[in-house]
């Protein structure tokens, strides 16, 4: 099984480069999620409703935590903020399986 922290900063990393040479947030977002979902593929994992909702509520906390890690020491402010309301969205989307305890607790740590 994959290291999901080391995965979620080569996500982090695909991403801030395809920004950094496009300027193009959908299209970095895109990275980011492809990655991972390209992992989980890997691991043999079925992707029906995309990282958040696939994967263990251990390894979306996961990511969320070293994402927002990465966030704190990216200097882009206006990427940054969209990239929250990206992860926001996507805990947001998976209040059903993962519940309404654990969604705002991401909240919290994606927020703060």
């Amino acid at each position: 099984m994959s290291n999901w922290s080391d995965v979620t900063d080569e996500a982090f990393n695909r991403m801030v480069n395809n920004f950094r040479k496009t300027e193009d947030f959908d299209e970095s977002f895109d990275i980011f999620t492809e990655t991972l979902e390209g992992k989980m593929e890997e691991d043999g994992i079925d992707v029906y409703w995309g990282w958040a909702g696939d994967l263990s509520t251990n390894d979306v906390s996961e990511i969320i935590k070293v994402s927002v890690d990465r966030m704190s020491s990216y200097v882009d402010e206006g990427f940054m903020g969209a990239f929250n309301t990206y992860l926001n969205d996507k805990v947001f989307e998976v209040e059903e399986t993962h519940g309404a305890e654990n969604v705002e607790k991401w909240q919290e740590i994606i927020n703060s």
